[in-house]
C-alpha cells in the first residue's frame, strides 16, 4: 500500500536492526528462569490482565519471556531456529518491515488478551493465558510463506522443505485450536491476524498469491 511505503521512507531509518536477536535474548532469559524457578513466569511475568489492571504493568512486556521449551537441549535449538528465521526475514523485508511485523504482533496480542478477559471473564482467561507460543510460530509461518523451498534438517538428518513444515504446523494449529481453551484459541487467531494483516498492508499478499498461481501454471505445462 502507498501509505505504508511513505511511512517506511519517513521512519525506515529509525527501525531497530537485529530485532530478533533481542527477542531471542528475552526468550533465553525466560528459558533460564523456567529451569531455575518453575512457575515464576505464570506467577509474575505472564500476560495476566487482572494483574495488569491491579498495577503489574510490566506484564505487558515480560509475557514475551515465555520459554520456547522447558527442555535444556530443545530450548537452545528453538531459540537458534527463531534467531535464524528472524534474521532471514529481516534480510528479505528490511529492518523496518520486520519491526512492524513484530511490534504489530505484540500489540495485537496485548489487545487480544484484554478482549479475552472481557469476554470470557478473568477466571477463565487466567486458566488458559495468552503466551508467545503462536506469536513466535507466526514468525515461522511468515518465513515458510517467504521461503517455501528452504530446507530444514529434521533431527539434523532428514532434509525437509519449509512449505511441508508449514503444512504440518497448520495441521497442529488446527488441532490445538479444537482442543485448546479460550486463551489458546485467541492466541492462534491473533497470530494469524498478524500474518495476514502484515501481508496486506505491505502489499505482499497479492505477490504471494501471484507467485502461487505462476507456480501452478508452470507445473501445468511440465
Amino acid at each position: 500500500m502507498k501509505w505504508f511505503r511513505k511511512l517506511e521512507l519517513k521512519f525506515g531509518t529509525r527501525a531497530i536492526p537485529n530485532l530478533m536477536m533481542y527477542l531471542c535474548i528475552i526468550y533465553t532469559v525466560g528459558w533460564v528462569i523456567s529451569l531455575v524457578m518453575p512457575g515464576f513466569y505464570y506467577e509474575y511475568l505472564s500476560l495476566n490482565v487482572p494483574a495488569i489492571l491491579h498495577g503489574q504493568i510490566w506484564r505487558i512486556i515480560t509475557w514475551l519471556a515465555y520459554p520456547p521449551s522447558k527442555s535444556l537441549l530443545f530450548g537452545l535449538i528453538m531459540i537458534y531456529v527463531y534467531w535464524t528465521i528472524g534474521r532471514n526475514l529481516e534480510m528479505l523485508w528490511g529492518s523496518f518491515q520486520f519491526n512492524v511485523f513484530i511490534f504489530m504482533g505484540i500489540i495485537i496480542h496485548v489487545i487480544g488478551a484484554f478482549v479475552v478477559n472481557a469476554v470470557v471473564g478473568p477466571h477463565v482467561s487466567m486458566l488458559s493465558p495468552i503466551t508467545p507460543i503462536n506469536f513466535s510460530l507466526s514468525i515461522m509461518l511468515a518465513f515458510m510463506a517467504s521461503f517455501p523451498d528452504a530446507r530444514f534438517l529434521l533431527f539434523y538428518v532428514i532434509p525437509v522443505k519449509a512449505k511441508y513444515l508449514g503444512i504440518f504446523y497448520i495441521a497442529m494449529t488446527v488441532m490445538n485450536f479444537i482442543q485448546g481453551g479460550p486463551g489458546t484459541r485467541a492466541e492462534i487467531i491473533l497470530s494469524l491476524i498478524n500474518v495476514v494483516l502484515f501481508l496486506i498492508i505491505t502489499g505482499r499478499a497479492q505477490g504471494f498469491v501471484n507467485s502461487v498461481k505462476n507456480k501452478r501454471n508452470r507445473n501445468g505445462f511440465t
